[in-house]
């Protein structure tokens, strides 16, 4: 694949979602992969970072737990 054809690739998925249709499956994959790519670097990176993002995993699954406890 060529740097043009991810391009337009990129640009035919962003114009799949319209008002009537918000979510697309792909795109949501493509995010998130990204996503836990950019916070696995900065894990290795910050050493603050990886502890911010710690306690917030922590302090959201104790909340989710009691909410179903």
């Amino acid at each position: 694949m060529t740097p043009e054809q991810g391009r337009a690739l990129w640009q035919l998925l962003l114009e799949s979602v319209t008002e009537d249709r918000p979510y697309n499956l792909v795109l949501q994959h493509v995010l998130m992969s990204v996503l836990v790519d950019i916070v696995e670097k900065r894990m290795e990176l910050s050493d603050t970072f990886a502890i911010t993002i710690g306690e917030r995993i922590a302090f959201l699954t104790t909340a989710i737990a009691e909410q179903f406890a």
